[in-house]
């Protein structure tokens, strides 16, 4: 997490949210630990913003077929 390339406003806003929202039920003590969760999902977000992809690529997917070991015959 870059302290520095964090958009403060934005880490504010979605902190005023939560505690708007959720701050009855959350330990007042706790709220510093809130808000550095908050900046790492804002900074994840900025990492995720910067892959570009167009609408050509694919989600990535796992097929894993189920093999049923047991016979019946």
């Amino acid at each position: 997490m870059n302290g520095e390339d964090i958009d403060q406003a934005e880490v504010d806003r979605r902190f005023s949210l939560v505690r708007e929202r959720y701050g009855q039920s959350i330990d007042p003590t706790a709220f510093g630990d809130v808000r550095q969760r908050i900046e790492g999902i804002v900074d994840s977000g900025k990492d995720l913003r910067a892959v570009k992809l167009d609408n050509s690529v694919e989600p990535f997917s796992v097929f894993a077929p189920y093999r049923n070991e047991c016979s019946d015959d």
